[in-house]
């Protein structure tokens, strides 16, 4: 399940995959889009997976979880705006939103530089681990455009309005413990024990049935922005659908009432 732009690996009950460009910053391409798309795809086919976890190949000048577009094909993008930018972008949002909406939790392991795209697809994850070296920025206003694959948004939804522009508007950066503080990321390590926090953190999803998470993470997802009695509405329905279509809604009842260890995947 790789190709040269990235590659996929499994570790128990995580699906890790790794941009596979430490040369080229971990930037992104079309191909990257793609294999990122293919990991979600194995999400969705295998219900052993727990997680999903991003991340960017170590090697190269510095360490990198990406640095947005790619600086050879961004020149494509603007010898045709709607040929070939805006149909990449897009792509990147299609992507973004998957992610969002997919059926496990999705991890970011930030393990060096993000920025444009790259923290685009960070603040998209629902959960963030960070390097303490790591740090991450949007910069595209400092590159002399506007974002386009959801940093407004989705940094306001994290950060609250003020804090969201005038990140975005000074083009800062925040280091990995910055990046705790200010909400962006759930915990921040040195960079040689990145992967087994993520692992730890992992761990703790697989004492749950996935559709029970899933159907939590939808929670989430779609009632941001509802009032609390619209959101409501949307939990209750999700919590029913549950009920009635799960096979295994009670199995959690039934093994502490019968004095076992639960059986679901």
């Amino acid at each position: 399940m790789s190709t040269d732009s990235t590659v996929i690996t499994r570790d128990r009950s995580a699906l890790w995959i790794t941009i596979n460009r430490p040369d080229d910053l971990n930037a992104l391409t079309p191909e990257v889009i793609a294999g990122l798309n293919k990991a979600c795809d194995e999400v969705d086919k295998d219900q052993s997976i727990r997680a999903l976890v991003i991340t960017g190949s170590s090697g190269g000048t510095t360490e990198n979880f990406s640095v947005g577009m790619d600086i050879n094909f961004l020149g494509k993008c603007f010898a045709d705006i709607d040929g070939v930018f805006i149909p990449f972008v897009t792509s990147v949002h299609k992507l973004l939103l998957r992610l969002e909406f997919l059926d496990v939790p999705v991890i970011a392991a930030v393990n060096g530089f993000a920025r444009a795209g790259g923290f685009e697809m960070l603040v998209a994850a629902d959960l963030v681990v960070i390097a303490d070296e790591a740090r991450i920025g949007d910069l595209h206003v400092a590159s002399g455009l506007p974002p386009g694959a959801g940093a407004t948004f989705r940094s306001r939804n994290k950060l609250g309005e003020q804090r969201a522009k005038a990140l975005l508007f000074s083009s800062g950066t925040l280091t990995g413990p910055e990046a705790v503080a200010a909400g962006l990321a759930l915990t921040s390590v040195p960079r040689t024990e990145l992967n087994d926090a993520v692992m730890k953190l992992v761990s703790t999803f697989n004492k749950s049935p996935r559709n029970a998470l899933a159907k939590t993470k939808a929670g989430f997802t779609q009632t941001q922005g509802l009032t609390n009695s619209a959101s409501w509405e949307v939990e209750i329905g999700l919590f029913r659908d549950f009920l009635l279509n799960d096979p295994m809604a009670a199995e959690g009842f039934n093994s502490f009432k019968e004095g076992r260890k639960p059986n679901w995947l």
